[in-house]
């Protein structure tokens, strides 16, 4: 007497031969069915087990499966289900496959399934188990979304968007993305995933950078060598913000920008940015800290747009987000060293400070200040941009101005005196400006991946 796996997991028997056939012939079975019976050491398709034999039909009655069964090898479900999307209905699936896509942000609650057998297209939400997760962030992101006019974040999932960092990744990944954007590297359009990644490969950078910086301060405390002390500098204001332009190149899922275009960007847009903020510093000449808002985040948004001109002006906010990164990236990593080196010059004159400390401190908090607000500026002129050429009215615009405004408020109140009267407000005051830009950040990549998908269903 035989046992019978259906494509779903399920067993049942046992069945005589005949009925087993039978079954086959009138379909209910396919050749890949597997089959077991007492004495056979694992289970086996039909058609390897009967090899075309064809006997009569014999009915036999279901009874309880025996203990001893050996367990049933992997078997993929039946893909039955088929999905709409903008670039055209794609399938089959299985059931499993939805709840993954659904997972990894590539389908949303109200993306179109359809079940083989059925008559109607339902939305996926009535179809897989749907809890949306990162409910937190998605409340706080629409808050913002609604001050500033952009789209409310779609799709987003803490779980998979952080998903991929502890997991193990080969060497020749990485390459693969350090050689993304050039002529024979640069995805096609239809190739694009047009889902929220997963970025993984800032944290090895990270990681790399930190273990330098260590290396450096080791020497410099073990042997007392005052030579060490410029690899010192530069490994503690290069470490924290390089690896953050490494994150932003990771969410421009379109990697159109080769990062010898990027490092460009980052050491001519940075030094750019600080000569245009040093002419218009000595042209206003301000009293206040604050001030430095105003100043220093058009010039920055200048230096991106300069050194952007020729290739990667082009409206794809994507690729705003990440040369604004670069540029603001460049600006925090210099202004730091001068920071830093202006503190060791006081130390060396007998003055009390702690050049550790601040560069320390600054390497810290780049990640919630200069890259971010580039970053967004940029991405909001880009956004403006959409696929025409630049001109100087886009920054007049109300779709840009509503977006940039925030970068430079966030900078006035960041060098402002208000909460500042103890380290735990002066950590809140850092912690509210983190939040409001990293929202923002998100808020375009949102926008930017739902270009791309526009893009693809044309």
């Amino acid at each position: 007497m035989y046992y019978v796996s259906k494509h779903n997991g399920t067993k049942e028997g046992p069945f005589s031969e005949e009925v087993v056939l039978q079954s086959l012939q009138s379909g209910e079975y396919s050749d890949d069915t597997l089959v077991w019976c007492e004495g056979m050491v694992s289970w086996k398709s039909i058609q390897e087990q009967f090899q075309n034999i064809v006997l009569p039909k014999k009915e036999s009655s279901p009874s309880s499966l025996p203990p001893e069964m050996p367990p049933l090898p992997d078997v993929k479900p039946v893909a039955s289900y088929h999905i709409n999307t903008p670039s055209g209905q794609k399938g089959p699936f299985t059931y499993n496959d939805l709840k993954s896509m659904l997972q990894r942000g590539e389908l949303s609650g109200d993306s179109l399934v359809w079940k083989e057998g059925t008559d109607h297209w339902v939305k996926m939400r009535d179809t897989v188990a749907y809890r949306p997760s990162g409910n937190l962030v998605k409340g706080m992101a629409d808050s913002v979304a609604e001050w500033v006019g952009t789209e409310k974040i779609s799709n987003f999932n803490a779980k998979h968007f952080f998903g991929d960092i502890f997991k193990k990744h080969t060497e020749s990944e990485i390459i693969d993305f350090f050689c993304a954007g050039g002529p024979n590297t640069t995805p096609r359009l239809d190739e694009i995933m047009a889902a929220w990644p997963s970025p993984w490969v800032f944290t090895r950078v990270l990681i790399l950078s930190l273990l330098l910086y260590f290396g450096f301060d080791w020497m410099a405390r073990e042997f007392e060598n005052p030579k060490t002390i410029p690899g010192l500098m530069f490994a503690g204001n290069f470490a924290i913000p390089f690896s953050f332009l490494v994150l932003f190149a990771e969410l421009n899922i379109r990697r159109d920008v080769p990062w010898f275009a990027i490092i460009k960007m980052l050491i001519g847009g940075g030094l750019i940015s600080l000569i245009f903020a040093s002419i218009l510093f000595k042209q206003s000449n301000p009293m206040e800290a604050y001030w430095a808002g105003p100043i220093e985040e058009p010039a920055k948004l200048l230096a991106a747009v300069f050194m952007a001109r020729k290739f990667y002006l082009n409206g794809r906010i994507l690729t705003g987000l990440l040369c604004g990164a670069a540029v603001g990236a460049g600006f925090a990593i210099f202004e730091s060293a001068g920071y830093v080196f202006e503190n060791l010059v006081a130390l060396m004159s007998g003055r009390y400070s702690d050049p550790d400390a601040v560069m320390i401190m600054r390497a810290l908090l780049s990640p919630f200040g200069h890259i971010v607000w580039t970053a967004i500026t940029a991405g909001a002129l880009w956004r403006a941009m959409a696929q025409d050429r630049f001109s100087i009215d886009k920054l007049l615009q109300s779709r840009f101005l509503r977006i940039a405004i925030v970068p430079v408020i966030l900078h006035m109140f960041w060098n402002s005196s208000l909460m500042t009267s103890s380290g735990n407000m002066l950590y809140l005051k850092v912690g509210l400006c983190g939040v409001v830009g990293w929202l923002l950040v998100l808020l375009l990549v949102n926008e930017g991946i739902n270009q791309v998908r526009d893009q693809q269903s044309r």
